[in-house]
């Protein structure tokens, strides 16, 4: 799993705490993909409640400019 997933598809509700910490997450279920913080997203895959949303691959090179 690459450490730049920032994004999920959740398959059920999960709920996270980070540890030593006040600071919590929750998703909920959804077919549409959710951005929250990779450590969030990273527990959520390990425990089977999300899948990876793969980013797009990066364009490498210049864009070709407009013929006129």
């Amino acid at each position: 799993m690459p450490s730049e997933t920032t994004k999920a598809v959740f398959l059920r509700e999960f709920h996270w705490g980070r540890p030593n910490s006040r600071i919590g997450f929750g998703a909920k279920t959804s077919p549409d993909p959710q951005a929250f913080p990779r450590d969030f997203i990273a527990a959520a895959i390990a425990a089977g409640a999300a899948v990876p949303v793969e980013k797009p691959a990066a364009r490498r090179g210049k864009t070709p400019r407009k013929q006129s």
